[in-house]
């Protein structure tokens, strides 16, 4: 997910969180607690043909075990590419064959990177991109909608993503490392336009989290477990009217599950869920929007907050500690995106000209 504002499906048919080029959208949140502001160390970095105008520039998304990065850049023309980041620094460009505007959403330890981008008669097609730079389709049959976004990758290759059928109906589907498709749907999502089943993330047992629009396109969280079941929850306080809910952003090895929720006065919380079902709600102190982003192995959530300023990151323990950072020099916005098993953290910072730059500490 990330670098932006929590989205929420709208009649246009497009997908919640794939807009990179809304990335200097506001965002607020808040906590329970004390908070002490971070000092990390950055190290800051820009992908070698990024723009310097207004909206563009480079655009972190993930980081793997290994600490190399994948995400996106918009250069000059303001088109988007991929990029990943090597743990030398160096930077290597690229973009499917035949497709143009490419979205990155997930890289895994062995370094495979999965997205998409749009094709003809503006159709968008997912891609698996090998470590030696090759290319795979990833497309669904019947995904004659808005297209295929194959969202997250575990380290077993497993795919995970949602599209959209003719109808502008959303079904989820699992990709093993063989090219075998899955489709998921979970019970009680809607069948409607904007409605039905969202595959967010995927751990390495097979385990994969997400959230679903019901028949009034009302948000609710689900995981589903290595062998089909799947289990529904709602963040306390979640909304109840449509486009209001529960959205599922982050998954790690044991189950937890990290994401935020709209409740019915438009405000925007974060939450966990352990492993037990129980959720707990928290908000970033003075602000009006929470959200977070990724959570890793140790139960350490990343995520954004803004209140009535810009917007901050936050790293939040599995004790249920606040600290909260901002990159060390003048910017009009902190937007962190990813974090792995060692607490390296990657994610973009807006200048003051409004220029995305990409840091990790």
């Amino acid at each position: 997910m990330n670098m932006r504002a929590p989205t929420r499906v709208s009649s246009n048919c497009h997908p919640p969180q794939t807009s990179r080029l809304s990335w200097l959208a506001t965002i607020v949140l808040c906590c329970v607690g004390p908070l002490a502001a971070q000092s990390p160390r950055f190290v800051f970095f820009d992908a070698p043909n990024a723009g310097t105008g207004s909206n563009q520039g480079t655009l972190p998304v993930a980081i793997n075990q290994n600490g190399v990065i994948a995400g996106d850049y918009v250069d000059k023309a303001n088109q988007l590419h991929g990029f990943v980041r090597g743990t030398n620094g160096k930077i290597t460009q690229f973009d499917p064959p035949n497709l143009a505007g490419t979205f990155v959403y997930a890289i895994n330890q062995a370094g495979q990177i999965v997205g998409s981008g749009v094709g003809q008669f503006s159709i968008t097609h997912g891609y698996l991109r090998q470590t030696n730079g090759s290319f795979t389709p990833i497309d669904l049959a019947g995904s004659a909608g808005t297209g295929t976004f194959p969202y997250s990758i575990n380290d077993g290759g497993q795919v995970a993503g949602a599209y959209a059928d003719s109808a502008g109906v959303w079904h989820g589907f699992l990709r093993d490392a063989a090219g075998n498709y899955t489709i998921l749907d979970a019970p009680n999502a809607g069948t409607g336009i904007n409605q039905g089943t969202f595959a967010r993330v995927i751990n390495a047992n097979g385990q994969i989290a997400g959230y679903y629009a019901d028949a009034n396109t009302v948000y609710h969280g689900f995981i589903r477990d290595q062998f089909g079941n799947y289990t529904s929850f709602d963040a306390p306080g979640s909304g109840t009217q449509a486009f209001l809910g529960t959205q599922t952003d982050g998954l790690n090895a044991a189950g937890e599950i990290a994401g935020y929720y709209f409740d019915n006065s438009f405000n925007t919380h974060a939450f966990v869920r352990d492993t037990s079902g129980n959720l707990t709600s928290f908000d970033v102190p003075t602000s009006t929007i929470t959200s977070s982003v990724s959570i890793n192995d140790s139960g350490r959530i990343l995520g954004q907050w803004a209140g009535t300023g810009q917007t901050n990151g936050f790293l939040r323990d599995s004790a249920g500690h606040l600290t909260t950072f901002s990159v060390p020099i003048t910017n009009t916005g902190t937007f962190p995106s990813s974090i792995n098993n060692h607490g390296h953290v990657t994610g973009v910072y807006s200048d003051s000209q409004g220029v995305a730059h990409g840091f990790v500490f």
